[in-house]
């Protein structure tokens, strides 16, 4: 009895070592355990709340393994799901795909008790909640529900999550406050909740995230003050908070920031004096600030920042004159200071050690007389910027030393000509401002051709003259090249011819307030890439050319108080991108064309002080313009004006 009990003991134990055997064998053949039948149920879940899958991932959720299936990784020892990863943005052997999702977040992803990442970043397609389940998931570490629709608040039991190291909602929609619980994830490393419509305060709670490298919720409806007790982040590298609405001052805390590299608190409502102590936080490299209600000096401490590239204070309150201490910052690379109320002397900041390649003190209270001489010593390829700052004189020979990037003078009372050979070897100038200034000169004399890789030029409000033909001269123009000539003394007629290449790379072209006669020629449809035209305020006679009805990306087109005559041409109701169309004070006949009806972008609208006569087009969107919009017409009837008879 007893030796045939041994026996089958026996013969079990053997069979139990050759299951044990073949299971090792299977796992280091590396074939992965079925899934957990709790796991593929909750997988199951999410599926069924996916109403549209373009890229066809959920194709392959069939049969029992759910760990064989597209964007599922288990762990090969137990077979328990560890990761779901189905992101909008993914790679294949062949190429990189990108695609999307609709649907919602099933609350039994929380069932999936060892997964330790969910990313479903980019589908842009998911609406829904963010699924208050996810609390559930202690072995959680990266959550990425970014770049989608979601809505509604951050459950609040995303706290109890404790491991979660990464977290992005970004660009979603959603709305409520920051639950102060998130303040519980000692381990969180990132958090990044920016681009949605989150409001509330910041939560105190989050002085207790001692593992915390980036810190963004930027773009949102934010208020209330900074708390102090985010200066206790030692480990805290970025911390992005524009375009918030957040008050008070900057935490004297954060002075004691040691990893604090990049703080942007840009298009917020802060004030108070910008903290000297701050210039002990050496690891900062970028500082944006621009924008806020700051007031006081800017601190001669903050010559300490040894290790900084862009300080940005623009359109603060600031006063006073700019510390000689900034420059010692032989690395700064941007200093932006516009729109303040500084004074006094601009210290030595140039120079040809220095990475300084971006200076803005445009529209402050300097008074800098004639154009300073370290202009010279400016870097090639550099961005200066001085409107607005008390210059007076003519451009200096000295300008020539420096192939500026990007040149602005504007609003000053700059005066002589502007000699085209200055500007013969700025090859890489891309934008010159030198509008609202004194300046007369000839622009046949050849300015134009010399910028061959020019996007802007704003040249108004000046006393310049001679012919604009020069301006469709140069084969070397970038595409939406902007062109302001406004408020000049330029005559002459429009050139008769505009079908060159670099004709078709103008966007704006504005030629308001000249004395410039003659008709538009009809080559003006050449002008293909052209967005916005103004002509208004000059001697224009002739008729509108039906050929502007071509130029479809047209945005806005302006002829006012010309003396052009004949009816309005229908094909202008091909232009589906106007948003505004203004004709008035001019000698136009006829009516108003019924295809215009089919501007449905349009949202100004004037033909006052012509000839024209019908009934106004009824619908929209012309019910909403009022009757001074036809003002002076006498043969118009029609809502807004009287009924026709």
């Amino acid at each position: 009895m007893r030796q045939g009990c041994r026996n089958k003991l026996f013969w079990l134990s053997l069979v139990i070592q050759c299951l044990f055997v073949a299971v090792l064998t299977s796992r280091a053949n590396g074939q992965e355990a079925s899934c957990n039948t709790n796991d593929r149920n909750a997988l199951l879940g999410f599926k069924i709340d996916i109403t549209d899958d373009p890229s066809g991932r959920l194709a392959t959720w069939k049969g029992m393994n759910c760990c064989s299936w597209d964007g599922v990784t288990c762990d090969q020892q137990s077979g328990r799901v560890i990761s779901l990863s189905l992101p909008g943005l993914y790679s294949t052997p062949d190429s990189i795909v990108t695609t999307t999702m609709s649907g919602t977040i099933s609350e039994s992803l929380g069932s999936i008790t060892f997964l330790q990442e969910l990313i479903l970043e980019g589908l842009e397609d998911l609406i829904g909640t963010v699924p208050f389940s996810l609390g559930l998931l202690s072995h959680l570490t990266r959550l990425f529900l970014d770049g989608n629709k979601l809505i509604g608040s951050i459950p609040p039991t995303l706290g109890q999550a404790t491991k979660l190291k990464q977290v992005y909602l970004s660009k979603n929609q959603l709305t409520g406050s920051i639950p102060p619980s998130l303040g519980s994830l000692s381990s969180l490393q990132e958090l990044v909740l920016e681009t949605n419509a989150l409001n509330g305060v910041i939560p105190s709670t989050f002085g207790n995230l001692s593992s915390l490298v980036i810190l963004d919720l930027s773009v949102n409806n934010i208020s209330g003050k900074i708390p102090a007790s985010l200066g206790a982040l030692s480990n805290l590298s970025t911390l992005n908070l524009f375009s918030n609405q957040l008050t008070g001052i900057i935490p004297a805390s954060f002075s004691t920031l040691p990893s604090l590299q990049y703080m942007n608190l840009y298009d917020n409502e802060l004030s108070g004096n910008l903290p000297a102590s701050l210039g002990n936080a050496v690891s900062l490299q970028r500082i944006q600030l621009q924008h806020n209600k700051f007031t006081g000096v800017i601190p001669s401490t903050w010559g300490n920042l040894n290790k900084a590239t862009i300080i940005d204070l623009s359109g603060n309150r600031l006063f006073g004159s700019i510390p000689v201490s900034l420059a010692k910052l032989t690395g700064l690379s941007a200093l932006r200071l516009r729109e303040n109320e500084l004074s006094g002397s601009v210290p030595q900041l140039v120079s040809q050690n220095s990475e300084l390649n971006e200076l803005d003190l445009s529209f402050n209270k300097f008074k800098l007389g004639t154009i300073p001489s370290w202009i010279s010593q400016f870097p090639t390829n550099g961005l200066l910027s001085l409107a607005s700052c008390g210059l007076v004189g003519p451009l200096p020979a000295s300008l020539t030393s420096t192939n500026f990037g990007l040149l602005d003078l504007s609003s000053n009372n700059l005066t002589g000509p502007i000699p085209a050979s200055y500007f013969a070897k700025m090859t890489n100038l891309f934008s010159l401002n030198l509008s609202s200034n004194l300046f007369t000169s000839n622009l046949s004399s050849g300015l134009i051709s010399q910028l061959k890789v020019l996007e802007s030029i704003d040249l108004h409000s000046n006393q310049l003259y001679g012919s604009i033909s020069p301006i469709f001269s140069s084969s070397y123009f970038s595409t939406d090249l902007y062109i302001d000539l406004s408020d000049n003394e330029f005559t002459g007629h429009l050139p008769s011819q505009f079908d060159t290449d670099q004709g078709r790379k103008v966007g704006t072209l504005l030629l308001s307030n000249n004395n410039l006669s003659g008709s538009i020629p009809s080559s003006i449809s050449a002008l293909s890439n052209l967005r916005v035209f103004d002509l208004s305020y000059n001697a224009l006679s002739g008729s509108v050319p039906p050929s502007i009805g071509n130029i479809t990306g047209l945005t806005s087109l302006v002829l006012k108080s010309n003396q052009i005559s004949g009816s309005i041409p229908k094909s202008l109701g091909d232009l589906k991108s106007l948003t505004a169309l203004d004709l008035s004070i001019n000698k136009l006949s006829g009516s108003i064309p019924q295809e215009f009806l089919s501007l449905t972008q349009l949202s100004f609208f004037n033909v006052s002080y012509n000839n024209l006569g019908g009934e106004v087009p009824q619908g929209s969107p012309f019910t909403k313009f009022p009757a001074s919009a036809y003002l002076a017409n006498e043969a118009l009837c029609g809502t807004p004006l009287p009924l026709c008879k």
